[in-house]
């Protein structure tokens, strides 16, 4: 059952105690279509409410808030599909710019 599963290795930091970046992982079990922006929500819904990322989709996959860095290519999160069996990196868009974990200022 190991290949209905999706590993998710998350960045993590919080600049008012972490010195530097950290990954959290977390197995999840798999849904059809499951998109990145579903593994966070529901890693925060259910494994680590304190997880920082934009939860927000405008249903148009046109507006960019959801970006991230996803197996070191940068995507929209709520269009980005992950297969079952998979193991996913998710980062910030933007290092420079972390606010905490995955949520950046925005340019």
């Amino acid at each position: 059952m190991e290949n209905r599963r999706i590993i998710a290795k998350i960045f993590r930091f919080n600049p008012d105690r972490d010195q530097k970046p950290y990954f959290d992982e977390f197995t999840l079990p798999y849904d059809t279509g499951v998109t990145v922006l579903s593994i966070l929500r529901y890693i925060y819904e259910n494994l680590d409410p304190s997880l920082a990322f934009r939860n927000y989709h405008c249903g148009a996959l046109v507006c960019g808030c959801c970006m991230l860095t996803v197996n070191g290519k940068q995507v929209k999160s709520c269009k980005t599909v992950v297969e079952p069996g998979t193991t996913v990196v998710i980062e910030p868009f933007d290092r420079d710019r972390v606010i905490r974990d995955l949520a950046v200022f925005f340019r």
